[in-house]
């Protein structure tokens, strides 16, 4: 049987967040919106039961590399997806040390949704 991961998607765009958790409850996720960083660490405080975080890296306010830090910081065990529209994205080092490599790295758009649940399911270490 499949585990049931809750995954927190930060994105500033509502349709692709939509597009996204649709996508991801489809394939047997569940899913919790936030527009901003502050909103998504609000919801990490308050949600315990997340297991992941796909994240946009342009945010207003603070972006997606804050929020990966200070949500690390609140939850260690939480897994980190950063998928943004720069083409130009390099993995700082202090994301790294939070636990993100570079293969959970993806850019919009992909040409197959699907390796946004691959990714996501690796990043929590289930195998193919």
């Amino acid at each position: 049987m499949a585990l049931e991961w809750t995954v927190l998607i930060v994105d500033d765009e509502g349709p692709i967040r939509s597009s996204l958790s649709d996508f991801l409850e489809d394939d047997g996720f569940i899913t919790i919106q936030a527009e901003s960083a502050e909103e998504g660490l609000s919801i990490v405080k308050n949600n315990p039961e997340i297991n992941a975080a796909v994240v946009d890296i342009r945010l207003p306010g603070e972006d997606g590399n804050a929020f990966i830090l200070q949500a690390h910081a609140i939850r260690p065990d939480m897994k980190f997806i950063i998928y943004t529209g720069s083409t130009d994205y390099s993995l700082p080092a202090s994301v790294r040390k939070a636990g993100v490599d570079p293969a959970q790295v993806l850019h919009k758009p992909l040409q197959d949704i699907a390796t946004l649940t691959t990714a996501i399911r690796r990043a929590l270490g289930e195998t193919d």
